[in-house]
């Protein structure tokens, strides 16, 4: 992989193994193992930070429009909070979050 795309994570994730483990050798399903578990973790994150902007994205509407009861209750009730979401077109429950 490294030397056909110039791509080094392959490496990085092996040699980071055989120094955990010293002694013992790797196997090749460790190391993608490990590369796959880093890019759901990457995923996540990336998930979570366009949620949190798309949270404040709306709260920032609701106090522009002055709905600070919506706001309120948003703040506690999730279905709610998903429901004004959507209305802005910040969230869609079948492809998740509509906005970067």
């Amino acid at each position: 992989m490294q030397a056909l795309e110039k791509d080094d994570r392959y490496e990085e994730v092996l040699h980071t193994l055989q120094n955990e483990r010293k002694k013992e050798g790797v196997r090749m399903s460790e190391v993608l193992d490990r590369i796959e578990n880093r890019g759901i973790i990457i995923g996540e994150k990336r998930g979570r930070q366009k949620m949190a902007n798309a949270i404040n994205t709306l709260n920032s509407i609701l106090l522009e429009q002055n709905r600070i009861e919506d706001l309120k209750r948003a703040s506690g009730d999730l279905n709610y909070q998903q429901q004004l979401l959507s209305e802005y077109g910040l969230y869609d429950r079948e492809e998740n979050l509509t906005q970067e």
